[in-house]
């Protein structure tokens, strides 16, 4: 028994290509001048950038413009901006925070790390301005959230590898040292 058809088999054809001209176009020739953007690993892991940057150097270069950034998100939160302080009062701690965040990020991942007495401190500053502690919560909150933004923003220059541990690294230490603000604001409130 045969099984045969007299349909003929349908020719295949090529997709169109699309014309050199357009936008985003590269010729083979002008790839062979470019270098590359990132060497292949030899373990087959994602490529990464020539100059990959470590998390804590991009915090420590950001520095300023987290603090601004954080400045300007807590702005837009009134239960923040109902305490009227200055600049310098509202900013004030940051930059001992985030020296305790990098210093965290380039030492010993296995130690557990020393207790934030610029955290402590904060606490108890924030007790004597007015804050609640829900009002400190909401600080920690948006700094993550700026520090991580940040992190966005520079993710091409970062070291794919280990970025994510970093960032597990930066919300441990902003929860330790929110734990440590909430306790200098207990002390001091149990003190008033």
């Amino acid at each position: 028994m045969t099984h045969g058809t007299d349909k003929a088999t349908p020719k295949l054809r090529k997709a169109p290509q699309p014309p050199l001209s357009h936008a985003g176009a590269i010729l083979d020739s002008d790839r062979a001048k470019r270098p590359p953007l990132s060497e292949p690993s030899p373990t087959g892991q994602a490529m990464q950038p020539k100059t990959a940057k470590s998390v804590a150097a991009i915090l420590e270069k950001e520095l300023v413009s987290i603090i601004s950034e954080w400045k300007k998100e807590v702005s837009l939160v009134p239960g923040l901006t109902n305490i009227l302080l200055s600049d310098a009062d509202r900013t004030g701690h940051l930059p001992k925070l985030f020296e305790e965040v990098v210093c965290r990020l380039g030492g010993n991942r296995g130690t557990k790390p020393m207790a934030s007495i610029a955290a402590a401190a904060h606490g108890r500053l924030r007790f004597a301005q007015g804050y609640s502690v829900a009002m400190l919560v909401d600080e920690s909150r948006i700094l993550e959230v700026t520090t991580f933004g940040t992190l966005q923003r520079h993710q091409e220059e970062l070291d794919r590898n280990q970025v994510l541990l970093d960032v597990g690294i930066i919300a441990d230490e902003a929860d330790r040292q929110l734990e440590e603000t909430v306790v200098g604001f207990m002390m001091a409130q149990a003190a008033a």
